[in-house]
């Protein structure tokens, strides 16, 4: 219940009788704060050349050396 009323907090405003989406401009919470998902508090956005995307991100594998 905890994160539900987390979520709700950072998606909408209450101004007055008004309920609004916040935006970049309204205080919404940077992306390493900002849950994307009620059901996976810890999926974070990602973006990389031009792809974006909502969850994890790995490393897989370390340097390859070729011979």
């Amino acid at each position: 219940m905890q994160v539900l009323r987390a979520t709700w907090i950072q998606q909408f405003d209450r101004d007055g009788g008004q309920v609004r989406w916040r935006d970049k401009h309204s205080g919404l919470p940077p992306g390493r704060l900002l849950i994307l998902n009620p059901y996976d508090p810890d999926a974070r956005p990602g973006s990389k050349r031009g792809r974006n995307w909502r969850g994890y991100k790995m490393e897989c594998g370390g340097p390859r050396v070729l011979s």
